[in-house]
């Protein structure tokens, strides 16, 4: 009988400031990656420890992990693409690094031979004599749920395949928009989440950023609490039977414009946002149909906010 969980989640780029030195990609020298992996590994085991790291992360995603994690009463374990296996109560530094290539903190630009995920995060967690694996063989009594990311489901798929059959028939994967994207051992613990997750009715609506960690909570409460002992197959056809009935938001199409154009627009609207961020970007979305990733929307936004202070 099988009535435990171990919850496995994602970091976030969303991270806590605690007026630290944070360790950043950005900085490190380029060369292989060996060469960066060794410099980066020396800089974390040289940086001051300064919070739990359930209180590093932040952000919706990460709200939901700890939600779901409480609701199966469990303590969640993340992978963090920065630190390795870390569990919510070790104490870590603050850092900014990804491994999700094209970003300002991104280690892939760092190095200068072909990039192995699968070296790196076996080169994180050597030192911590971490895996996976053992983590899950060290729980054989518990169901394993995992929310991973495309790029992160890459990352660890060499650490997940040193398990024999018998520990994969009790992981639970979810937050993937394909089977395929998982080696074929692991595809028997998929979980067919998709878009109709967003579905208002349902009550958990979010973005991409969150989905793997919604698609957890969504398990937890609605399956495995439910139905804990049931096999990955009768799982993933509970969770197709739960989102059968729902529908995939009709996602509004938005028109493209250059940055000066929506500042201009910002200016024009700024009396009727009442100059806050928040309502500001729900007008060019909903009632403008305008396209504008939030990060870049910030940016625009207080640009012109300090010009209006200035004028």
């Amino acid at each position: 009988m099988i009535k435990k969980m171990i919850y496995i989640t994602i970091c976030t780029n969303r991270k806590r400031s605690f007026a630290g030195t944070v360790l950043h990609a950005y900085n490190l020298p380029c060369g292989t990656q060996e060469e960066v992996t060794s410099r980066w590994l020396e800089n974390v085991s040289l940086a001051e420890k300064v919070a739990e790291a359930q209180n590093l992360y932040c952000g919706r995603g990460f709200v939901e992990s700890l939600v779901a994690a409480k609701i199966a009463n469990s303590e969640p374990w993340i992978i963090s693409a920065g630190l390795g296996l870390v569990h919510a109560h070790d104490r870590v530094p603050e850092y900014n690094l990804t491994i999700t290539p094209s970003t300002h903190s991104s280690i892939q630009q760092k190095v200068t031979t072909p990039f192995c995920p699968t070296k790196w995060w076996y080169a994180l967690n050597e030192g911590l004599e971490r895996s996976l694996a053992s983590l899950i063989e060290g729980h054989s009594h518990s169901i394993v749920l995992l929310s991973l990311s495309q790029v992160y489901a890459k990352m660890v798929q060499g650490d997940l395949l040193q398990l024999d059959d018998s520990a994969i028939s009790r992981l639970r994967i979810v937050g993937l928009a394909s089977v395929g994207i998982l080696p074929k051992r692991l595809q028997r613990a998929y979980m067919p989440y998709d878009m109709r997750l967003n579905d208002p009715d349902l009550g958990i609506p979010g973005t991409m950023s969150d989905f793997s960690q919604r698609s957890a909570r969504h398990f937890v409460e609605r399956i495995w609490c439910d139905y804990p002992n049931l096999s990955a197959i009768e799982h993933a056809a509970l969770v197709e039977n739960s989102l059968s009935a729902l529908k995939q938001p009709v996602i509004p199409k938005r028109r493209q414009m250059t940055n000066e154009e929506i500042m201009h627009v910002i200016v024009n609207q700024w009396d009727q946002a009442e100059g806050k961020s928040g309502k500001m970007l729900r007008l060019l979305r909903s009632k403008l149909t305008i396209a504008c990733e939030q990060k870049r929307f910030s940016s625009l936004f207080n640009q012109v906010k300090e010009g209006i202070v200035r004028g």
